[in-house]
């Protein structure tokens, strides 16, 4: 078994209110999955999060932790940021390193053009996520937060597949 293929993985999309994890090992292997919920009781997003983000480290045991973000939410950046700063501080307690990408990236990696797409092709590689994808979204419709979950799961077989190169045009 060799590190690279059988490395597990904490994979993470941080929202304002809520994230969506998956756990791999591997790009074929899904141990869990799950949604972690920041607004419990009127306590402070953040505060929530410090308290969940090393309880589900510690269940995990990942060899590394995957995080991307939503890069439009502009209102909720300092929330958004302070979230991501526990999770950062509890991987670094942990002693667990942090590999950040964006979501254009992922993306990119697994071919999809649109986010939606990208969790189509989580429910046919993880058929047990098949019966949690929500109808596709009308454009004057809220996202549910559920997409979290498929968007760390996109992220988590994206940091597995090798990087693809594309030939350089040559020099004129």
């Amino acid at each position: 078994m060799t590190a690279s293929v059988r490395k597990r993985i904490l994979a993470i999309d941080i929202h304002a209110l809520y994230a969506g994890y998956a756990v791999l090992e591997g790009p074929k292997r899904l141990v869990d999955w799950g949604m972690l919920h920041f607004k419990k009781h009127g306590v402070a997003a953040a505060s929530v999060a410090a308290y969940d983000a090393p309880r589900l480290i510690a269940r995990c045991r990942p060899d590394r932790i995957v995080i991307t973000m939503p890069a439009n939410q502009a209102l909720a950046r300092e929330r958004l940021s302070e979230v991501k700063r526990t999770f950062l501080d509890a991987a670094a307690r942990a002693r667990i390193p942090v590999c950040e990408i964006p979501r254009e990236k992922y993306l990119k990696a697994l071919d999809a053009r649109t986010r939606y797409a990208a969790a189509e092709q989580a429910t046919v590689r993880f058929p047990a996520l098949a019966p949690r994808l929500p109808k596709r979204r009308k454009i004057w419709q809220a996202e549910r937060p559920i997409m979290a979950v498929f968007d760390a799961t996109a992220a988590g077989v994206a940091y597995f597949l090798p990087h693809r190169r594309r030939a350089r045009p040559p020099a004129a």
